[in-house]
């Protein structure tokens, strides 16, 4: 008895779904596609920039670079990141890089890093500041306290960029020459041929030479002023002992 009760429990055999049946298999997981692309197009209108957020630039910079963006009332999604990102980095050279992002559902965010300057770069009468990767980004104010590099020639006149080691070396001699001499220079000048020449407010000139051993030469500078302190020109170009003029 109980082995027949069991067998009257057992269901029968499984009725394969209908024509209806197997298509409604293959297409409910793809009814929701439109549906959700229906309610896209219809909230597109209401998605629109409320805010823009401007972060690590000053005050000033920040306020222009949202002006110039101009973004607020407008769809989310009609502007062209890559594009306005280049435009603003040629619009704002003090800005080193820049990254915009969309942050739904009315937000856009403006991430962005704004150069340093290290260098006051003069050719000619012109004068024109210097980030430390060598970036010449724009003209330097006429009370600007920072090192100062004089182009000796030999240097475009279109360069947007200096070497950066020459930037580091010059930056690094305005230091050092206060620091272990107890001279402040009058002018430091470079070109790729003669290399650094510094003035003094003496009116000695001290031609140091390229910057690759440099900290050597201005040791053996030291030495040479230990002895010689008077000397108008000492010239350590040409090797440890250089030219010395009275």
């Amino acid at each position: 008895m109980p082995d027949r009760t069991r067998l009257s429990r057992r269901r029968g055999p499984r009725r394969r779904p209908g024509l209806l049946g197997r298509v409604w298999r293959l297409t409910r997981w793809f009814v929701p596609i439109p549906v959700v692309m229906a309610a896209v197009f219809a909230l597109y209108p209401s998605w629109v920039v409320a805010a823009v957020e401007v972060e690590g630039l000053n005050p000033a910079l920040a306020d222009q670079v949202r002006a110039a963006l101009s973004l607020e009332g407008k769809p989310m999604l009609d502007f062209d990141r890559p594009y306005l990102e280049k435009a603003v980095l040629a619009r704002f050279p003090d800005i080193k890089w820049v990254r915009i992002t969309r942050v739904l559902p009315n937000r856009v965010r403006v991430e962005a890093e704004e150069r340093k300057p290290v260098l006051v770069w003069q050719r000619g009468p012109q004068s024109f500041l210097v980030d430390e990767e060598g970036f010449v980004y724009r003209p330097a104010p006429g009370d600007s306290t920072l090192p100062r590099l004089t182009d000796g020639g030999n240097t475009d006149p279109a360069a947007a960029r200096l070497d950066p080691a020459t930037v580091r070396t010059a930056v690094w001699l305005w230091q050092v020459l206060p620091a272990e001499f107890g001279v402040k220079p009058t002018r430091v000048e470079y070109s790729a041929v003669t290399g650094f020449v510094v003035t003094t407010p003496a009116g000695q000139v001290w031609r140091l030479g390229q910057g690759e051993g440099l900290e050597e030469r201005v040791a053996i500078l030291r030495e040479v002023l230990a002895r010689e302190p008077d000397a108008r020109v000492v010239d350590l170009r040409g090797g440890r002992f250089g030219v010395l003029r009275r």
